[in-house]
């Protein structure tokens, strides 16, 4: 075992505690160690690694001491001779008789000597620690928390307690506090207004983050949020805390169940329905017939779970006709109001007739083309009711567009075709103009020109048949499609894509339809027909 004099140890050792004398003693270039380490088998930190290196050849040691800077624990590197080439040494916790030793702090002690140059002594503090911190939190208030609300904290408080710290000593890092919080759906978010109360500077105790969310740029999202404590040594051993709690940033919602947002009627209904919703609780609500009249509170709601279901009344307050608003204010549990205005419309005028487009008065087809013009003056929930013969067969909507138009069923002979308008207060427009259409029956092949994708052919059988095969060919004889109808009928209509067997689309070009039909008792028609194909017609 190498000894030192008294004096030096006593002296120059303790001097060096922290940080090595190097500065006057050039013969020692490179002198660094590990921090802290904590020796209990996880692969983390179970060891210091020490570096160093001379700028001449010499006599060294590397020697750890006890804190008092005089007890060696272990000798990493007898006194002998040493060269310039980096050496590198790592110290495990442990003894020379292999036994561990006690949580503290220790000095490992390089000492160089030559002829030409005084000794030089160097000392580095490295903890062993073997006892992770604990950080525990207590408490999230206010929970649920409802940043901006009139009534409500600014502030969330989270209050946690930290044991087990790391000793706060000249030398030693000291613990590391880090906060992580988590907005719904996992996703970590960085407030910036955090404020630890007192300020952690590694001691024991209890403290206090605070959270104002009134102050970030981007406002927290509503719903489940966590926060994650993690206090980690410089030894590398870590604890971790997580809670959860509610961030409230909605304001209530209001839904009208009983009648469709901007609906028109032509008898007011008597009551409204709907629900007021909030996660935390509606606190009150409140309606108004006009933005003139002072808000009236809704009495006689039912809560169930978060939903306060009311009824109010309706009839007696709009008696004339046109466009209507109810506007309602749920407030919450925290004072945050929110309004909603449902607008509907009072409405007993009947819409103008659509008008038809004229039509021949003969058609070889079973369908014919439809088409016309209504004027529903946006309303949502108009139709366009199509009569042939006096009886309803068809109607079509008016949302997207007044044109309208739709493939209408003929029934042989003489038909008569009108339609009405109905708007969504169900006032019936008068008629529009009749079309007389006379359904000539006579066999044969029909397609339409130019041929269209979504077009059909028609065939006309002479009588009932059992079933018809339709093939389409190209001018070289080639098939393109097969279509068939295995029912028993007398008029066929095949819609076709355009795409041929393949499910390739066809171009442009003439293509020869051939419609073999067939009846009960064997015999057959076949009609023939050449047709132009143009997918871009209008």
């Amino acid at each position: 075992m190498i000894r030192f004099p008294i004096p030096i140890i006593a002296g120059v050792l303790l001097a060096a505690l922290l940080a090595p004398i190097a500065r006057a003693q050039t013969i020692v270039t490179r002198f660094d160690a590990q921090n802290a380490i904590s020796p209990n088998g996880d692969g983390t930190q179970d060891e210091s690694r020490i570096r160093y290196r001379l700028s001449a050849a010499a006599e060294a040691s590397l020697i750890v001491y006890a804190a008092d800077s005089i007890t060696p624990v272990r000798t990493l590197k007898a006194l002998g001779p040493e060269g310039t080439a980096e050496q590198e040494y790592f110290w495990d916790g442990r003894r020379d008789n292999d036994s561990l030793v006690p949580e503290g702090m220790y000095l490992v002690t390089l000492y160089a000597s030559t002829g030409a140059n005084p000794d030089s002594v160097s000392s580095l503090p490295i903890f062993v620690d073997v006892t992770a911190p604990s950080i525990h939190i207590l408490s999230v208030l206010p929970n649920p928390y409802a940043p901006g609300a009139p009534s409500a904290a600014q502030s969330v408080n989270v209050s946690f307690t930290v044991a087990n710290a790391s000793p706060v000593v000249t030398g030693r890092v000291p613990d590391e506090l880090r906060s992580e919080f988590f907005a719904p759906g996992g996703a970590r978010v960085t407030p910036v207004s955090l404020i630890t109360s007192p300020p952690f500077a590694g001691q024991n105790g209890n403290y206090v983050l605070t959270w104002n969310a009134t102050a970030e740029t981007t406002p927290p999202a509503d719903g489940e949020f966590a926060v994650k404590l993690t206090l980690a040594d410089v030894a590398g051993l870590v604890d971790t805390t997580r809670y959860h709690f509610d961030v409230d940033t909605r304001p209530p919602s209001v839904t009208i169940t009983s009648l469709a947002e901007n609906v028109s009627v032509a008898v007011v209904p008597d009551s409204l329905h709907g629900f007021a919703f909030d996660r935390n609780g509606v606190d009150s609500l409140a309606v108004r017939y006009a933005t003139n009249r002072p808000y009236q509170l809704v009495t006689g709601a039912t809560v169930i779970d978060d939903e306060l279901r009311f009824a109010i009344p309706l009839a007696d307050s709009f008696t004339t006709q046109g466009l209507h608003s109810v506007e309602f204010r749920a407030t919450d549990s925290f004072g945050r109001p929110a309004t909603y205005v449902f607008n509907f419309t009072f409405d007993l005028t009947s819409p103008p007739p659509p008008t038809l487009d004229p039509a021949p008065s003969t058609w070889n087809t079973s369908r014919y083309p439809l088409s016309g013009h209504a004027s529903d003056g946006g309303d949502n929930g108009s139709f366009v009711r199509v009569y042939r013969n006096g009886a309803l067969v068809d109607s079509v909507s008016t949302v997207i567009a007044d044109d309208f138009a739709l493939d209408l069923e003929l029934l042989p002979g003489r038909n008569e075709i009108y339609a009405t308008l109905r708007d969504g207060a169900m006032n019936v427009s008068p008629r529009s103009n009749t079309l007389t259409i006379n359904f000539d029956t006579g066999a044969g092949l029909f397609t339409r020109a130019p041929f269209r994708p979504g077009d059909a052919f028609d065939v006309n059988a002479t009588r009932t048949a059992s079933r018809c095969t339709l093939r389409v060919f190209d001018m070289t004889g080639q098939i393109v499609k097969i279509l068939e109808d295995n029912s028993a009928r007398q008029y066929y209509a095949f819609p076709w894509d355009g795409v041929n067997g393949s499910g390739i689309d066809v171009k442009k070009g003439p293509l020869i339809a051939v419609a073999a039909v067939e009846y009960g008792d064997g015999s057959r028609d076949i009609f023939r027909e050449v047709f132009l194909y143009d997918p871009n017609a209008q």
